[in-house]
């Protein structure tokens, strides 16, 4: 199979398995052949995980940054809570 006709089997795959919510099934095609993908595709593939990894860190840091704020909230409120009660 030719470089072209690979990569718009590929594409045409990917397209398939994202569509039926494969993730599984997507990562394991673009493992299976991104070697034999030309090359410029392999920087625009590697750019596209690269931006997904970083998105998936902030949303985790934006969790993490919730938890905290509410447990910030928690602690003032049991303090408030003993100086109420006289401790």
């Amino acid at each position: 199979m030719e470089q072209q006709e690979l990569a718009q089997d590929t594409h045409d795959r990917l397209t398939a398995l994202v569509e039926a919510g494969d993730n599984n099934g997507a990562r394991e095609l673009l493992k299976d052949r991104f070697a034999q993908l030309p090359e410029d595709i392999h920087g625009r593939i590697l750019t596209i995980l690269l931006a997904e990894a970083i998105e998936m860190e902030a949303i985790a840091l934006d969790e993490t940054l919730a938890i905290q704020k509410e447990g910030i909230t928690a602690l003032k409120a049991l303090e408030e809570l003993k100086v109420a009660i006289g401790g």
